[in-house]
């Protein structure tokens, strides 16, 4: 099985994050992509983009999911206030989780996530982490 996966921008002209292909695992379970530090400098705060991914499961036709992505910046404020967006959580929770999986603070972090974002029925499932590079 292998995968790809792309950034688009808004009105789709220009290819922000070239398509990307890497191997999946061949069982099922939650994959987090870690995508290059780099990329953050190519994304400008207030822009909309356009994501697809793309699974290639062996003669099947590929199936392609894709959203929308917008970079932002807090405002305002207190000192000390964070802002947290629970699939940030998730994927550096994850790839904490993946670096350290013996850990049993990070595994009832990420057990604790999984719940308190409805998906506590995946806390189970295999864990693996892509790294994609340019």
């Amino acid at each position: 099985m292998s995968g790809q996966f792309w950034i688009n921008s808004r009105d789709e002209k220009v290819r922000i994050y070239p398509k990307q292909r890497f191997s999946l695992p061949s069982q099922s379970g939650i994959f987090a992509l870690q995508l290059p530090s780099t990329l953050k400098d190519q994304l400008q705060v207030g822009e909309n983009y356009h994501w697809f991914f793309e699974v290639q499961c062996g003669e099947q036709d590929a199936k392609l999911v894709h959203g929308w992505l917008q970079v932002f910046s807090p405002q305002g404020g207190t000192t000390g206030e964070t802002l947290t967006i629970w699939y940030d959580d998730l994927a550096q929770t994850a790839i904490a989780l993946h670096q350290d999986p013996g850990n049993p603070e990070k595994q009832k972090q990420w057990q604790t996530l999984l719940k308190d974002i409805n998906l506590d029925a995946l806390k189970d499932s295999p864990l693996t982490v892509i790294q994609v590079t340019d």
